[in-house]
Order: structure tokens, then C-alpha cells, then sequence
């Protein structure tokens, strides 16, 4: 791009769509993703690596259009499909304790362990009830009914300490009534 580069111009947007970087560079490969790129080619492109990629945003609009988010007063769906290497799991959202995301995978823990999906953290917000969880870090998603107790600024469930960011303080304590 002649004028501004890729990233630039996806920081910019404040409704961006659906992207794949594709560059001769690897180290702009950690900032797509920060940015919520689905992918990130490598030049040159093979056919196998770019049909890889297309099923990745296949499997984005799909989870889309599970979407759940809802409006105060609707009923929350009790569950969600997601794609966890080739098996695709029913994830009840009332097992679910919190999201942890790291660079382009998420791991979602339950009551009874934990599972790994391709995506971010920000990707999952969207699948989810918008009523159940809480988003307290760049890197963590809560479940509202399970912050039973904070301490300075982690919330602790069970064995883990889930940091609050500075930018999400605000937010958490309005939505649990702080």
C-alpha cells in the first residue's frame, strides 16, 4: 500500500471487516493478530496455505452467525457449538468460568477443564452472551456469576488470579455493582 500501511489503516477502522494479511514480512504478523486479523499469509502464498486460510474465515462467519448477543430482557441461549481442532464441542456457557486469550488461540475454561479454539479473545465476546461475561483484561473474558471476590485488581476464581486492566476497571465495577 502506497500511502499508509496495513496495519495503520486497520487501526483506523472503527468497524473493520473480516481480514487476511498477506506480506513478505513475518514481523507484522503479531500485530495483525493483536489487531483481530483471522489470518496472516506469508508470501509467496501457497494454494494449500491460502484454501487453510479461507476455512478460517469460514469457520468466523459460521460462529457469527451463532451470534448471541441479546438484548436486556431476552432469554440467553444455553449453549454454543465451538470448533476445537477437528471436533466441535457444546460448550454450555453456564459451565463456563472464564476466557483466557493468547495471541490467536483462546482457551476456554469450565468446571471440568479446559478447551482451545482459534481465535481471540475479542472473537469469543462476540459468540457470547453479552449479559454473562464480563470483558476485565485485553487477555480475559469472566463469566459475571463467578467473581465471587477481587483483590486490588485480580479477581480471583478457584486457583486463578485473572487480572482487571486499567482500561476495563470502569466497566467491571459497574457491571458487578461495585
Amino acid at each position: 500500500m502506497p500511502e499508509i500501511t496495513g496495519i495503520a489503516f486497520l487501526e483506523k477502522l472503527t468497524d473493520p471487516p473480516l481480514t487476511i494479511f498477506t506480506t513478505a514480512y513475518r514481523n507484522y504478523a503479531f500485530e495483525g493478530f493483536e489487531l483481530g486479523v483471522i489470518d496472516f499469509l506469508l508470501k509467496p502464498i501457497s494454494f494449500p496455505r491460502f484454501t487453510i486460510a479461507m476455512e478460517k474465515v469460514q469457520d468466523f462467519i459460521s460462529l457469527r452467525k451463532q451470534n448471541t448477543h441479546l438484548e436486556p430482557g431476552t432469554p440467553a441461549p444455553e449453549f454454543i457449538f465451538v470448533k476445537s481442532g477437528v471436533n466441535r464441542i457444546k460448550l454450555y456457557f453456564n459451565e463456563i468460568t472464564h476466557v483466557q486469550g493468547l495471541k490467536d488461540y483462546a482457551i476456554i475454561y469450565t468446571a471440568s477443564g479446559k478447551i482451545v479454539i482459534k481465535g481471540s479473545v475479542k472473537m469469543v465476546q462476540e459468540m457470547f452472551p453479552l449479559l454473562l461475561f464480563i470483558r476485565v483484561h485485553k487477555s480475559f473474558l469472566v463469566a459475571s456469576k463467578v467473581i465471587k471476590r477481587i483483590e486490588r485488581n485480580q479477581i480471583i476464581i478457584s486457583n486463578y488470579h485473572i487480572p482487571i486492566g486499567r482500561n476495563y476497571r470502569e466497566d467491571v465495577e459497574k457491571k458487578i455493582g461495585m
